[in-house]
């Protein structure tokens, strides 16, 4: 008779469970999955299972007959205020609206809000008309509602949220996110183990079940967190240690793990594209197979720099840079926050009077992680590369760690920096029209990526209910064009050209400017309005250059000319406009330039037979008239434009007047790519 401990604790058994569960996953991924719901009108009730205020704007998590990512607008802070008293976690909702599909990335290589809501299993976002509440939430979500109201109420409870539930929605993370240390804030076992001994002290003073009692918190606090792949991995971790030692299986930690991971992804296979999940098993995996120092700040320094080994590329295929001096910022940070900040935020619950001292706490981190991201040096920008490199990397980088092979570190250090130089042997010049909803970016790479000039930077507008459906695409456009830019290996803009100064062609100026280095900036023509202002203030504190009303800049083997010299005594007319000549294919740039503007040029300039135009004004009847397009008569004709844009862009007439070329719209076609290729323009779009 086959003995099942026996199994349990053979290899050849892990080996068949691993690909059975490898082949589960894949199948997951491969079988298309349909919604129960159809697009358009629809009314749907469900519960809630999370939600966020951000202004006006509630967005909520809806569990009806499957998930759904709704959207309501608060036209009253009355109403709001009012909904507000009955929302919470598990209360009832009828929500009627449309149904529509989440947008997915129009900008290669940054984030895929549709993939993300897909790996949710959410397959529509709902723009809500009406919302009522049908029922309170009872139960387990009314204890819920009661924790997360009671620790927002207390002083600091924006960090009692963050630090005990893991939501950090109101804190202010870039500080955190420029450190490397997000990972702080993740509930996992740190937590996990705190709440574990807590609970065990209280159960033993009261000689009730201790194991009992221990699972059933960690299953309730688990559901508080919402079920999060880290949370889940720590828990599961303590249950089945709990079943590994009362049905004497003596199971091995890994072979533990093996069904901690085996679970999560037989409930949840999409949860291996989550982040907490990629970096919370695979730091844990390999850290609990190592033997570090016995000396606390050896084994401290050895931990944080396996950890950042192991987790580089999970980091860099995400966000295409990593903080080298992370390394050393946790050597800090992880014990403040391990044996400081976290107990304060979990004792000053009981004991109001140590909100003081979590106060200073908390100021002090805060100081110090401003401090930390002021060392900008630390910052290496990684590109994209094919996932075979990063595959290569874990086998020397396994090597090394589990075989003790020294001349590894040469292999590894070989291999990051050889990740550099791909993108820096193309020869050939790229244009790139950047889909920032509605307004402008437009991106120059030279060959050799020896010269990168950004035009316009596009710019968040202030939402009001008219621009519902802008407000719903809207992204980071400043953190979404540096992430692009960090996936083609650049680093730096050597030029910020500013077409002019409306809020959507360079609303995001200063954030890339503070974000981003920049060597210098040049200004349209005419006296500079608050926004420009406010931006030289920036340029005069970091010492970059700025120019306004030039006539040409030099460009590696080119020049861009600037066309627009005069001033027409308003800021779309006196937009600056730009010609060149890449590879003797002929590009025109006409920012917000109106009639006026083209009457002007057709006089001055002869500009017949435009390879590429970008229409300016997003396609407004402002421009593009029929005597302009039919003197320039350009082959390829570029309109950025926002998708359900309030002002109708682009018009009919205009669309008609360019109908002989070839038109690419940004609300269409997303990212429009020109790679110049000596006599070729190749054109590649990435369509929402």
């Amino acid at each position: 008779m086959l003995n099942w401990k026996v199994l349990l604790r053979s290899n050849r058994f892990y080996v068949v469970f691993i690909l059975l569960l490898m082949l589960f996953v894949f199948l997951a991924f491969v079988i298309p999955r349909r919604s129960v719901y159809e697009k358009g009108l629809a009314t749907i009730e469900g519960r809630v299972l999370a939600y966020k205020i951000d202004g006006n704007f509630l967005s909520l998590t809806v569990k009806g007959k499957e998930k759904i990512q709704a959207f309501y607008y608060f036209q009253t802070e009355e109403e709001k205020l009012d909904y507000l008293e009955h929302l919470g976690y598990g209360v009832i909702v009828r929500m009627e609206g449309v149904l529509e599909s989440p947008e997915s990335n129009s900008l290669p290589n940054t984030f895929d809000y549709q993939k993300y809501l897909y790996y949710q299993d959410i397959y529509y976002v709902l723009d809500v008309q009406r919302l009522d509440f049908v029922k309170p939430s009872t139960g387990l979500y009314s204890f819920k509602n009661f924790v997360y109201r009671k620790l927002y109420n207390m002083k600091h409870g924006d960090y009692l949220v963050a630090m005990i539930l893991g939501n950090t929605s109101h804190l202010d993370n870039q500080d955190v996110r420029k450190n490397g240390i997000s990972h702080l804030f993740a509930i996992s076992g740190m937590q996990i183990t705190l709440l574990a001994k807590v609970v065990s002290f209280i159960f033993q003073r009261f000689g009730t079940k201790r194991d009992i009692g221990i699972l059933f918190m960690l299953w309730i606090y688990a559901f508080l967190v919402g079920f999060t792949p880290s949370v889940m991995r720590a828990v599961l971790f303590w249950c089945y240690q709990f079943l590994n030692r009362k049905m004497g299986l003596q199971l091995h930690k890994t072979q533990i793990f093996l069904w901690v991971l085996g679970t999560i992804l037989l409930f949840s296979p999409f949860a291996i594209m989550n982040l907490g999940f990629q970096y919370s098993f695979l730091i844990s995996f390999v850290l609990m197979h190592m033997k570090f120092s016995k000396h606390y700040l050896k084994s401290s320094l050895q931990i944080s720099l396996v950890s950042f080994l192991v987790s580089l590329p999970i980091t860099a295929i995400n966000f295409y840079s990593v903080n080298v001096l992370s390394i050393l910022w946790n050597l800090f940070f992880v014990p403040f926050v391990s044996f400081g900040l976290f107990p304060l935020c979990f004792l000053s619950i009981f004991f109001p009077f140590l909100e003081g001292i979590l106060g200073i706490g908390i100021t002090l981190f805060e100081a110090i992680n401003h401090w930390c991201a002021s060392f900008t040096f630390g910052v290496i920008v990684i590109p994209k590369v094919s996932i075979i490199w990063w595959g290569v990397y874990f086998v020397v980088l396994g090597c090394f760690l589990f075989l003790h092979k020294k001349q590894c570190v040469f292999l590894l250090v070989l291999l990051l920096c050889l990740i550099k130089y791909p993108s820096k042997l193309s020869s050939h010049a790229y244009v790139y029209f950047l889909d920032v909803g509605q307004g402008d970016a437009t991106l120059f790479i030279g060959p050799h990526q020896k010269e990168v000039i950004l035009l316009d930077t596009g710019g968040k507008i202030t939402y009001s209910k008219e621009h519902w459906e802008e407000r719903k695409n809207q992204v980071d456009q400043a953190e979404t064009i540096k992430t692009f830019l960090n996936s083609l290996d650049i680093s730096n803009i050597d030029t910020l050209i500013l077409s002019h100064g409306d809020y959507d062609h360079m609303g995001e100026a200063i954030n890339l400017v503070n974000n981003f280095k920049v060597e210098k900036v040049i200004f349209n023509c005419g006296p500079h309005n608050d926004l420009e202002q406010e931006l030289i203030k920036v340029l005069h504190k970091k010492k970059i250059p700025y120019y306004s009303c030039i006539k040409e800049l030099n460009i590696d083997d080119n020049k861009l000319y600037f066309l627009n010299n005069k001033d027409y005594g308003n800021e779309n007319d006196n937009s600056s406009v730009i010609y060149t000549e890449l590879n003797k294919h002929k590009f025109l740039f006409m920012g917000d330039a109106g009639v006026e503007v083209e009457d002007d040029l057709i006089e001055k300039y002869n500009l017949q037979n435009i390879d590429v135009l970008k229409v300016g004004h997003h396609g407004s009847k402002t421009g593009s008239s029929e005597e302009f397009i039919g003197e320039i008569n350009p082959k390829y004709s570029v309109i950025s434009v926002g998708k359900n844009n309030r002002y109708g862009h682009p018009n009919d007439s205009v669309l008609e007047n360019l109908e002989d070329s070839k038109i690419y719209r940004t609300d269409e076609d997303g990212s429009i790519m020109f790679k110049i290729d000596n006599d070729k323009l190749k054109i590649k779009t990435c369509a929402p």
